[in-house]
């Protein structure tokens, strides 16, 4: 999943917390989150009430920044982000 945040003063400093659609099932639990900064880091994220929430850093691109972010199969609900 690919994510663009765009504005003025935006920078790779800025830690965004993603907030995304998940199932249910997973309700409780914490889920591996695989994102990019320059590198594959590996952070933690936790569902609760059917959205799996993780903070992250994304990087700088022109005018904004991207995170492009993954999870395991079947934790996101098609059509969440």
């Amino acid at each position: 999943v690919l994510v663009t945040l765009k504005g003025d003063g935006v920078n790779d400093e800025l830690k965004l917390t993603i907030k995304v659609k998940a199932d249910p099932k997973y309700d409780g639990k914490e889920v591996q989150v695989f994102y990019y900064q320059d590198k594959v880091v590996t952070t933690t994220g936790k569902v609760a009430g059917g959205y799996l929430v993780f903070d992250a850093y994304g990087y700088a691109i022109t005018g904004g920044m991207q995170l492009t972010f993954g999870v395991q199969a079947g934790v996101m609900v098609g059509g969440s982000w």
